[in-house]
């Protein structure tokens, strides 16, 4: 049965689960608050994002003019921040513990690209980037 949501007894998978994230000497609260982070190379404005839960960095990170590799580095930033979480407990022995199960970044808000969507305009559709990326980290661990 694959885990197909980010929610309840699956919420340490989402990107909003507190975590530490340490980058240079900068440490944030969530993968989430990373990733908005990192949408732009200005340090100050970087630095106001370790302040933030996941939820205010995805709504502050809307706000931000996007640095002009960012569709290059995207997929980069948030392996990073992945690895960094699933490398340290409880988020590695979580992980490892669900086997060889699909793990779906199911949502409703459109984000067709880290997950696939379910409501009626996108009829469950996505690429789930952000499931496959978990997903090998998960096989990297196992063969570590």
């Amino acid at each position: 049965m694959p885990i197909t949501t980010f929610r309840d007894e699956h919420s340490w998978l989402s990107n909003m689960a507190d975590c530490e994230i340490k980058y240079g000497d900068l440490v944030f609260k969530s993968t989430e608050a990373f990733y908005q982070a990192m949408k732009t190379k200005d340090k100050d404005i970087r630095a106001l994002f370790t302040k933030y839960d996941g939820q205010t960095s995805k709504r502050e990170g809307r706000k931000l003019s996007l640095r002009s590799d960012w569709e290059i580095v995207k997929d980069d930033v948030m392996k990073f921040a992945l690895s960094k979480k699933f490398s340290k407990e409880p988020f590695k022995s979580l992980l490892l513990s669900t086997g060889d199960v699909d793990i779906i970044e199911g949502n409703y808000w459109h984000d067709n690209y880290f997950g696939i969507c379910s409501c009626a305009k996108c009829g469950n559709k996505g690429l789930n980037k952000l499931g496959k990326m978990i997903m090998e980290i998960r096989n990297n661990l196992k063969s570590s």
